[in-house]
Parts: C-alpha cells; sequence; structure tokens
C-alpha cells in the first residue's frame, strides 16, 4: 500500500535566510554548544514546531512536535515520550526522529546561534506517515524568574498555563498553553496573552493556533475552542491543587 508522504516548506524568503544562518554560525563555531531547553517555531498561521531536548556530553535525547494545517495534524509524541536522538558536535546536531503517524528513522540537522536554532530536514521518516517541516527556524523558550503555572482539568484535557510576566493574575502577554487530551494524551503548546475585564482584572487567557481560537475562563475555569466562529470545545473544569 502506497502511503503519501507529506512534507512542508517554508516561505521562500526562509531559504536566503536559513543559508546565510547556516553559514555564519558553522564559520563562528568553536566549541560545543548546549541544545538543552524547550525551542519553539511558528510560520504564519499554518504550522508551529516545537523541539524538547536534552543534552549530554555530546549525546541529545527528546521529542520534536510538529501541528500543521492549523491543527488539523498533530504530529506529537505521548506524554513523557521521546521521539528524537542524535549527536552534537560543535554547533550542529545530526538527529534521528520518529513520527507518531508511523514513520521512522527520519534525519534532520539542527544548527544552533545563540537563542535561535536551524531546523533542516535531511531524510524523510519511512515505512509510514509523517508531517515534518523541511526548513524551519526556532528560538529558545525562557522560562523567567518568578513565573507561575497553574493547571485546570475538564473532562477531556488537562492544562497547564504559565504566566510568564509573574504572578498568575497579573495582565501578560506572554502566556504558554500546554495541553494533554486525556484519551491519547496528545499535546499541543501555544503562546498568548491574558483577557481582562473593563476594570482591567484579569479573567482569563486566550490563545490561536490559526484561526483556532482557545478561551480559559479563570473564575469559575473553562475552556472554550472555537473555529471560525462555530464552537469545537465548550467544557467546565477544575483548578488542580
Amino acid at each position: 500500500m502506497h502511503v503519501m508522504h507529506r512534507i512542508y516548506s517554508t516561505h521562500p524568503r526562509f531559504y536566503f535566510v536559513a543559508a546565510s544562518f547556516l553559514l555564519s554560525c558553522c564559520a563562528s563555531a568553536v566549541s560545543a554548544a548546549d541544545f538543552s531547553g524547550q525551542w519553539h517555531g511558528s510560520e504564519s498561521s499554518e504550522s508551529t514546531l516545537s523541539l524538547k531536548l536534552s543534552q549530554q556530553n555530546n549525546t541529545l535525547s527528546g521529542s520534536y512536535c510538529f501541528i500543521t494545517q492549523r491543527g488539523n495534524r498533530i504530529d506529537c509524541p505521548d506524554e513523557q515520550q521521546d521521539n528524537l536522538r542524535g549527536e552534537v558536535k560543535n554547533n550542529t546536531a545530526i538527529i534521528t526522529f520518529d513520527s507518531s503517524f508511523g514513520g521512522k528513522n527520519g534525519k534532520a540537522t539542527l544548527v544552533i546561534n545563540g537563542d535561535k536554532l536551524a531546523w533542516h530536514l535531511t531524510q524523510p521518516p519511512e515505512h509510514g506517515d509523517y508531517y515534518a517541516p523541511e526548513n524551519y527556524a526556532l528560538v529558545k523558550e525562557t522560562v523567567h524568574a518568578g513565573a507561575t503555572t497553574k493547571i485546570i482539568r475538564t473532562d477531556n484535557f488537562m492544562i497547564a498555563i504559565r504566566n510568564n510576566c509573574g504572578a498568575f493574575t497579573t495582565p501578560c502577554d506572554d502566556l504558554l498553553y500546554t495541553g494533554a487530551r486525556n484519551r491519547d494524551s496528545q499535546q499541543i503548546s501555544l503562546h498568548g496573552k491574558t483577557r481582562v475585564d473593563d476594570a482591567n482584572r484579569v479573567n482569563g487567557a486566550e490563545f490561536r493556533n490559526g484561526d483556532v481560537l482557545y478561551l480559559i475562563d479563570y473564575n469559575p475555569p473553562k475552556l472554550v475552542v472555537t473555529q471560525a466562529g462555530k464552537t469545537l470545545v465548550n467544557q467546565p473544569g477544575s483548578w488542580l491543587k
């Protein structure tokens, strides 16, 4: 049975930027870089790529999560599962990764330059389907000192919201949403901002993935997900202590 493979390329303008980026950072590398941390990138409203990396000496492990087609295709591992491994030399890592759609042993090159990371697919996963970008630009996520996180549980989802500006109810344009679907542990990570009432008091948060809008009410807690005005999810929740 023939399986259609899918490779997603970024805007053509990215190729010139990526080529310049690769040449400049490779030429300046003098010592091994540290790839550890969480990396995130997005391409207009169509896709996001997230990498969670852990480096021990020259060995790299972690996970890749690619969300495309405005959230309709989610190629991410189960919670706490690694689907990426590789080796680091100077500021370059050669990685092998597996797709949650069955494709195995895809290969990509990661090149680091400070808090920026370039992904380049060199060999698509084999023997199964996959969703993986050909080229992608990412930046390292910074967990700010004093950031606070709270967790909401609904019937179908577990959602962690991190306010990087300080106290959880501080007005902020730098929120991180990490949601997991209970039945299969499928995850999604989004960036967003707080919502406020007429008195400028924080009463919730909002996050976007393309034309899909995720709204969180804080009191009482509730998750509402809409797309083009159509409600996809409307579930009350509870805060975990």
